[in-house]
């Protein structure tokens, strides 16, 4: 930071590992805290000077592996801040020309989506990065075609290509474990294909007292699909299981879903705000509820008053 910061590049020249080669940074070994991404964007900032100074070797560096030919790490980190400077976008828009595998990283193809909104072939690209059978929850193509608005696409050609996409089996137990399904299920909770496989799971729960779905499936599913008169108690169910296994009552996949649902669904935030106030509810699941409901729309003052309230008693 404190190079980049004073522009004194040339001091990296004599630094070498303890294997004799050039001294590195690789983005995908440091980049997880507040701190790491000001120092990635310090790097977008000052791109010009470090693609100057190093020339073709500065992605090698970035990477980490000055052996490979491979930059598809650096890229990925470099995705997240690319805009902040034209001249990196430019060369990462060379970069996915040049190696269209570069958009199975989800920042590079969460940037990609952003610059070519609205695009003809932008659906196709989203289609074809996809991944039957992946963790949905490490995937961000579902959850870009979810909102088709946002990409400027128009929503029933996206929900015809995504059916297109599930194949012969639209419903059934097993659940389809696709990128298309979990598109479908956060973006078009009301389709058929989400609705049918509700009843599919519930069926197989009633004939054998359990079911086994991943979680990335199961939670779009479940908040996609559940009458919200059921809503409160699913929450509660699901709360319930993620504790016995965790060591909190908030997971990723869990917590998108029921925001999800509480951002699209009047009643369902109605009878959210009716459980928070309930004496019945206990402070840990009101606190959880209202969580939740805040990350969908603002609280209303008198949910917001009861929420003080317990917090004064405690």
């Amino acid at each position: 930071m404190g190079i980049l910061l004073t522009g004194q590049l040339g001091l990296l020249d004599d630094l070498v590992e303890h294997d004799g080669r050039p001294i590195r940074l690789p983005l995908g070994e440091f980049i997880s805290t507040d701190l790491d991404l000001l120092v990635l964007g310090e790097i977008a900032d000052h791109w010009p000077a470090l693609r100057a100074h190093f020339g073709s070797t500065l992605l090698k560096r970035l990477t980490g592996d000055m052996l490979s030919p491979a930059t598809d790490t650096a890229w990925e980190y470099l995705a997240l801040v690319a805009d902040r400077h034209p001249q990196l976008a430019q060369e990462l828009a060379t970069a996915v020309d040049q190696q269209p595998d570069l958009l199975t990283h989800d920042t590079v193809l969460a940037w990609y989506t952003h610059t070519h909104r609205g695009e003809a072939h932008l659906l196709r690209t989203l289609i074809d990065n996809l991944r039957p059978g992946d963790n949905g929850s490490r995937d961000v193509a579902p959850l870009l075609l979810a909102d088709p608005l946002v990409l400027g696409l128009d929503p029933a050609t996206v929900q015809r290509a995504l059916h297109a996409e599930l194949g012969p089996r639209r419903s059934g137990y097993p659940l389809p474990a696709s990128g298309a399904f979990l598109a479908l299920a956060a973006g078009f909770p009301d389709d058929t294909a989400v609705a049918d496989a509700w009843e599919a799971l519930q069926r197989e729960r009633d004939l054998h007292g359990h079911v086994e779905v991943d979680v990335s499936v199961y939670y779009p599913l479940a908040y996609a699909a559940v009458e919200t008169a059921d809503f409160v108690d699913q929450v509660s169910r699901d709360s319930a299981w993620i504790s016995s296994h965790f060591t909190n009552d908030i997971d990723p996949p869990f917590a998108q879903a029921v925001i999800r649902r509480l951002e699209r669904d009047p009643e369902a935030r109605t009878r959210a705000h009716a459980a928070i106030t309930s004496t019945d509810t206990s402070d840990a699941r009101a606190a959880q509820l209202a969580s939740l409901n805040s990350a969908a729309t603002a609280l209303p003052p008198d949910v917001a008053h009861n929420l003080r309230q317990r917090l004064h008693r405690q």
